[in-house]
């Protein structure tokens, strides 16, 4: 039998469950169970911020029929054929209970044509089907859209509870682990909650959580960057991404470095270099150029 995977063993399926990011969009969905009536919602933030989450645990909450749910995800489903197909067809059909609701994960992958045509849909069916947009970027979702919406924005989550969760959940599997290694996997993956999860549970083995930095395995080299800038080290980073990182790593590198390192001037470096990335024909030698200005900094 497969394990259960952490993320889906531990989200919540209430909202009672769920930890709310600020006071006002808990009184929100306070609002909402209260009344019954739930209005068109667009939740914006970051990966792992809780948006699905929320979705989720709420519609869970308004007590809905299964079949009058259906989520799609919109970087996968995308185009007009399914809008027509999956959604326009559901929307119009006869709700079995109070009402119909489609989340739309991801729906800032939506293409113009997709969200024109959901605009009007929107309107015509608020009588019968309400729509839960998430998305990472709500200025990819049009304007027509965004006015139909209540728009609640995520912002990331305090890191003392991420970690406060994450530690719950090793706990709940009976994991032990060090407080300081702990970190290691926060600094890497917050403000994603998810991705932290799930680095927990990858590096969780034989009841201990072990340190990836440790063991023979080019997977987890950014683990070693987190120690190494513990050390101000930038020339064995260096080394290490250029040894390592495709070119799609590096934007992801640049935020490491930037959320783990407190002086004012790296920001500044890190910022101008990033700026640098989107017009560089090398990114290798770009990024070795910022460690060598963090190292200098010494």
């Amino acid at each position: 039998m497969l394990e259960a995977l952490w993320v889906e063993k531990y989200r919540p399926a209430t909202t009672k469950e769920y930890v709310f990011p600020n006071n006002q969009i808990k009184d929100a969905v306070t609002s909402i169970l209260e009344t019954g009536n739930l209005p068109h919602l667009l939740l914006s933030g970051g990966p792992g911020t809780g948006k699905t989450a929320l979705a989720r645990a709420l519609v869970n909450d308004l007590e809905l029929e299964d079949i009058d749910v259906k989520m799609i995800n919109t970087s996968d489903e995308n185009s007009v054929e399914v809008f027509r197909n999956k959604i326009k067809d559901f929307a119009e059909t006869f709700a079995y209970g109070k009402f119909k609701v489609i989340i739309l994960d991801e729906a800032d992958y939506a293409s113009p044509a997709y969200q024109a045509a959901l605009r009007n849909l929107m309107e015509v069916q608020s009588d019968t089907c309400r729509f839960i947009l998430t998305c990472n970027y709500p200025n990819k979702i049009m304007d027509a859209v965004k006015s139909r919406c209540q728009h609640w924005k995520f912002p990331r989550p305090d890191k003392n509870e991420v970690t406060m969760r994450a530690a719950q959940i090793l706990v709940s599997e009976k994991i032990k682990f060090d407080l300081a290694l702990l970190d290691k996997f926060i600094s890497l993956g917050y403000p994603d909650t998810r991705k932290i999860i799930n680095l927990l549970q990858q590096h969780s083995i034989d009841g201990e959580l072990r340190n990836p930095a440790a063991e023979v395995d080019n997977q987890d080299w950014e683990f070693e960057i987190i120690e190494l800038i513990g050390k101000k080290d930038y020339s064995k980073i260096r080394e290490v991404v250029a040894k390592n990182a495709g070119l799609d790593d590096y934007e992801r590198l640049y935020r490491l470095l930037y959320q783990n390192i407190q002086a004012a001037q790296a920001v500044v470096y890190i910022a101008d270099y990033l700026y640098r990335h989107a017009f560089v024909s090398d990114p290798e030698i770009n990024f070795a150029a910022l460690c060598e200005k963090l190292g200098a900094l010494e």
